[in-house]
Order: C-alpha cells, then sequence, then structure tokens
C-alpha cells in the first residue's frame, strides 16, 4: 500500500464519514445514558445505570475489558516471537550460512554451468560449488517410489526426492551415517545410485540399506544414508527423502562461500557469470534469507501484534489515568479523614493500589484461557513447535500489574501526602 492511495475523492469522503460517525457515536452514549435516568438518583455518587449495573461497576468493567485485551496481545507477542526465535535456531541438519544461489534455469546456461562453477571455485573465498533441482521452500518432486522387499508393481507408496550433484552434502554441511555419497567422477551414464535420508529408511524398515535396489525415477541401489536434513519449511513434518544424481533437472548453483570481504567475492562470481552468460543478468540469493522467507507471514504477523499490542497497552493505561484521576478527586475527603484518623501515606497509597491490582488480576484470569486457545491453534501450524509455559502467560500479566503500580502510585501521591485539612475542604 502507497499513501497515495489514500489520497483520492472517495479516500477522503470515507475518512470524513468515518471521523464524523465515531464524532456521533461517541457523543451520542453520554447523551443517551444521561437523559435516561432518574433525576432523584443522578445526584448520588453511584448511580444506577439498568438494572443492577452501577455507573462504579460500569467503569470497572471497561477497564477490566481493555486491560484482558492488552494482556492477551502482549501475551501473543512474547508467544510469537519465542516462536520464530525457536525456528531461526533450530538445527535444519544443514548449514546455509554464507550459501549463495544462483538459478541456471535457462538451457544454454545449463549447457555449461559446470564450466562456471569449475571458474569460481578457481577462487579461494569460494569453498565448494554444488547443483541441484530443489530451492527451499518449493514442493519438490514426489512420486511412486518403489524398494526391494516390494512386489514389481506395488505402486502404493510415495516419497520424495531431490536431484544432486556429488557436492551437495559438501556444500551443505549435511553428516553421511553410513555407506559413500556419489562418487566424484559420476556422470548422466553412471549407473543410477541413491543416497536416503535416515526417514526413509525408517519408513522403509530396512536394517542395513546399503546395496538394497530401489527405484524412483529408474531402478538403482542404495549407496548411503544421510542424517535428517529440513529443506522445507517448518510448518511441515521431515519426511523421507530420495537424493539422485540428475543433471537434466538441476536449476541451481549452491556455492559457499568465505564470509570474509563478501562484497569482493560476490563482485568475482558476477564477473565470472556475465563472462559467460552475457545474454542473462546474474542473479543472485543467500540460502539462509531464502529460509526465512518461508515464515513472512509469521513475521508480518509478530509485527503487527507486536504495534497492536502496544496502542491497546498505550490506551488501556490512558483509561487507568483518567480512573486514578476520577477516583482521587471523588474521595479527597475520605484521604483526609483517614489521614486524621492516623492513616500514613503508605497505607493509602497501598489502598489505592489493591483497589486496581485486584482488577488487574481479575483481567489476567480471564484472558489465560484465551491466551491459550488462540496460541495453540497458531502453533498448530507448526510441525516443530515451542510448548506454551506459564511464564509466557504471567509475564504479560506482570508488565500491566507494573504500570499499573506505577500510575496510580504517581497520582495517588501528591494527595496522599497533602495537608488533611487541604482535603476536608475540598469541593
Amino acid at each position: 500500500m502507497h499513501i497515495e492511495s489514500f489520497l483520492h475523492l472517495n479516500s477522503i469522503l470515507l475518512l470524513i464519514i468515518l471521523l464524523l460517525l465515531v464524532t456521533f457515536l461517541a457523543g451520542s452514549y453520554p447523551a443517551f445514558m444521561l437523559s435516561s435516568l432518574n433525576p432523584a438518583s443522578a445526584v448520588h455518587s453511584d448511580f444506577k445505570l439498568v438494572n443492577n449495573l452501577s455507573v462504579k461497576g460500569f467503569r470497572n468493567l471497561l477497564v477490566i475489558f481493555q486491560f484482558i485485551i492488552a494482556i492477551v496481545l502482549i501475551a501473543c507477542t512474547f508467544i510469537i516471537q519465542s516462536q520464530l526465535t525457536f525456528i531461526r535456531n533450530k538445527n535444519l541438519g544443514l548449514s546455509p550460512d554464507q550459501v549463495v544461489v544462483v538459478p541456471i534455469l535457462q538451457d544454454d546456461i545449463k549447457l555449461k554451468y559446470e564450466l562456471y562453477k569449475n571458474e569460481v571455485l578457481t577462487n579461494p573465498s569460494v569453498l565448494n560449488a554444488s547443483a541441484l533441482n530443489y530451492f527451499p521452500g518449493t514442493q519438490g518432486y514426489r512420486q511412486n517410489v518403489w524398494w526391494e522387499g516390494l512386489q514389481e508393481n506395488d505402486n502404493s507408496n510415495m516419497m520424495d526426492w531431490i536431484p544432486v550433484d556429488q557436492n551437495f552434502i559438501n556444500t551443505l554441511k549435511i553428516e553421511l551415517v553410513k555407506g559413500e555419497f556419489f562418487p566424484s567422477d559420476i556422470s548422466i551414464k553412471s549407473p543410477m545410485v541413491y543416497v536416503l535420508n535416515e526417514s526413509a529408511v525408517k519408513m522403509i524398515g530396512w536394517d542395513d540399506p546399503i546395496g538394497k535396489q530401489f527405484d524412483i525415477v529408474g531402478k538403482g541401489r542404495v549407496v548411503g544414508v544421510v542424517k535428517d536434513f529440513n529443506f522445507k519449511s517448518l510448518h511441515t513434518a521431515l519426511e523421507p527423502v530420495a537424493l539422485t544424481f540428475y543433471p537434466e533437472l538441476f536449476d541451481n548453483l549452491m556455492l559457499k562461500i568465505s564470509a570474509v570481504d563478501l562484497p569482493k567475492t560476490l563482485d568475482f562470481l558476477k564477473r565470472k557469470w556475465v563472462s559467460l552468460f552475457p545474454q542473462y543478468p546474474f542473479e543472485y540469493s543467500f540460502l539462509s534469507d531464502d529460509f526465512q522467507k518461508m515464515y513472512e507471514k509469521d513475521n508480518s504477523t509478530f509485527r503487527i501484534i507486536t504495534y497492536v499490542s502496544l496502542m491497546a497497552l498505550f490506551i488501556a493505561s490512558i483509561g487507568l489515568f483518567g480512573l486514578v484521576l476520577f477516583s482521587i478527586d471523588q474521595r479527597v475527603k475520605e484521604i483526609g479523614v483517614r489521614k486524621v484518623s492516623g492513616a500514613s501515606s503508605g497505607i493509602i497509597l497501598f489502598m489505592f493500589n489493591m483497589e486496581f491490582i485486584k482488577r488487574i488480576i481479575i483481567s489476567f484470569i480471564i484472558s489465560c484461557p484465551i491466551i491459550i486457545y488462540f496460541m495453540q491453534n497458531w502453533l498448530e501450524n507448526f510441525a516443530y513447535k515451542i510448548q506454551l509455559n506459564l511464564w509466557m502467560l504471567a509475564f504479560p500479566g506482570l508488565i500491566t500489574l507494573i504500570i499499573s503500580i506505577i500510575i496510580v502510585t504517581m497520582l495517588t501521591f501528591y494527595t496522599s501526602t497533602r495537608n488533611p485539612a487541604e482535603c476536608l475542604r475540598s469541593e
């Protein structure tokens, strides 16, 4: 959205109408309530509005409602932040740091991508390079799979598979747990070989998969097993995956580079690209950024909730500020009588604070099930998630409690320390 979109005549008229409508509603409410009062009851300090609801009770309900909203939103902010931090710090089973992804989608680039790869590897800052099809956040390939032990015509099983080259696990630091990876001299004419992740071996039920027959894009044998790694969003659970050498489908080149002098290394990669593919612009991204892009919606939700929760807390604090001032104004003489009777300023401050602390506690108790319900539903979108704990609920309540105590103490301190005679003369 751009600010220009609000400068059209229709938008301006709608905003003016909204302003007038809100002003009318805000002014109509007290006018309606006051005009409906019995004149005899209106002279009392706490008259009835409807049925058994008094003005004082209605004010308390509004303050409690404001703090329920503030506590819920603050709690949601902390929980979403904790989940996003958990995702950023979770071990993916691979290392995306300092890995540059260069698309090689065009056919004439695919014919010479190995030449480009060998050229850039001459630079000591380029530590490794690997071609593959898969890209974080994309669905990849999923199709029927057969393995040794099944009937030849059994097509009831499905599995993901990723076309990769022989440098894949070295580039992304994926751990090989059994057997070997593709041989360094593998080519398109070599016999078909597969490397499975641990989840695939577990799904099949093999004790020793090395040498077993396997077929997903052509019958071959299993030569190795790698540790499970996440190449998709953590919204989805880790799935069985087969890796195989399939150059026809390579669409990306991943370059592991040194963290030293990144601009110089990127400039080198661009110059080599321009020398080989001058008709195509040099495009790249960092793999770590590509992983984070899968959570853009969650990051946007976090930012929105943060702003709204701060606004809600600010509005609730303004409401509390006004209510405390009103309460002090109504009870100035009471404060004077209490002081004459021997009450200290500390006791008066404690008395006022306890009135509002009770409301915060009520707001907190009501907000807890609301927080749990909404956040449990939101966390269900993730296969890997944090567990809600007590501090996530208690911390927002503690924040609102501290703010309440500060506001009440600041506003009542002056009145509580005044001369009792001045309080008793107050009109």
